[in-house]
């Protein structure tokens, strides 16, 4: 699923729902690692924790891990979407069943 079609489709998407954002999140995390941007995608794009997981070949603890971490270096910049991110990226929280 991470064929780079299928990310370009994403992209394209997210594009047409929020034009510039990724570039916004290029510039707001400029060292964000592929895997990185396509969780943040995916997150975007409404997908659920459990198909992030198995789209992304992950642990439900390593995505929350990976989401918090995010979040922390999203807090520290000062990039154009910063709140946007950290908005987007609140969703998808763990509930007590998930845990």
């Amino acid at each position: 699923m991470r064929s780079g079609e299928y990310i370009d489709r994403l992209k394209t998407s997210i594009n047409n729902y929020r034009p510039d954002l990724i570039a916004e999140i290029e510039q707001t995390l400029p060292k964000l690692k592929k895997d990185n941007l396509y969780l943040i995608l995916l997150h975007i794009a409404g997908l659920s924790t459990p198909s992030i997981c198995f789209l992304l070949g992950i642990s439900k603890e390593t995505f929350y891990t990976r989401r918090r971490r995010l979040r922390a270096g999203i807090a520290k910049s000062d990039g154009p979407c910063s709140a946007e991110l950290q908005k987007l990226l609140s969703g998808h929280e763990k509930t007590s069943e998930q845990k």
